[in-house]
């Protein structure tokens, strides 16, 4: 298993290494007011990690937010369910 996992690795990184060195080209970039070079790779990189980053936050927001949401509300439900409980224990005291 050992072996599959380094023949992997190792062809994932031929690919990535091929990539770069046909993309070293260097592109102007145009955002707003702004000019500014770099190489095509680069703003690949740039673009991924962004992208990346934005799942994150995105998921933060639609995936666990409601789930906190829920759990709280459960929570609340139970500590109003535990005072009832000792309400009614100490009425029949």
């Amino acid at each position: 298993m050992a072996n599959v996992k380094l023949i992997i690795g190792i062809l994932l990184s031929a690919v990535i290494v091929v990539f770069i060195v046909q993309n070293v080209t260097v592109v102007n970039i145009r955002f707003l007011a702004w000019t500014f070079e770099m190489s095509r790779v680069l703003m690949m990189f740039i673009l991924f990690v962004g992208g990346i980053i934005t799942g994150w936050i995105m998921h933060e927001f639609w995936v666990c937010k409601p789930y906190q949401n829920k759990l709280r509300q459960e929570k609340t439900a139970h500590e109003v369910m535990e005072t009832q409980d000792i309400e009614e224990s100490s009425e029949e005291a």
